[in-house]
Parts: structure tokens; C-alpha cells; sequence
């Protein structure tokens, strides 16, 4: 079974992610973006699709996550 909505949404809820706060350049990645991702796809704004390559992707253009190939966590 691929990578599903639900591993994604388990993925964005660990609680490592809450005390992630970190900066490449001028880009700033804290929590409180992985809880509104979270909350856009639990709200079925971001669709997320099982994709085939290695990594993932987000497309602004679908508003869509292609997950990376693999395994659902509950399988």
C-alpha cells in the first residue's frame, strides 16, 4: 500500500516537529508551518497523492503533495 494522507498527516503531527525551528538564508522554517500544512491537507485543501519517484513533491500549480515512493506506515 503507497504513502497515504493519513502517514503524511502522522508525519506532520510527531512531536519533534513542534520544537523544529531552523533558517537557510533568508528562509525560515518553524512548528507552527508543519501545523498548517497539517491542518490544509486534515481540511482536504492540500490533496495528497501517492507518487512513484523518489521524493516528494508539492505543487503550488494542483495545490497537491506527490508523496515519494514507498510504504504506507500502516501497512
Amino acid at each position: 500500500m503507497p504513502i497515504t494522507k493519513a502517514d503524511v498527516l502522522a508525519v506532520l503531527g510527531d512531536p519533534i516537529l513542534k520544537r523544529m525551528f531552523f533558517s537557510v538564508g533568508v528562509i525560515t522554517v518553524r512548528a507552527e508551518e508543519y501545523n498548517n500544512v497539517a491542518e490544509y491537507i486534515a481540511d482536504d485543501d492540500i490533496a495528497v497523492v501517492p507518487g512513484t519517484k523518489s521524493t516528494a513533491f508539492y505543487s503550488g500549480f494542483k495545490n497537491t503533495i506527490e508523496t515519494q515512493a514507498g510504504v504506507s506506515l500502516s501497512s
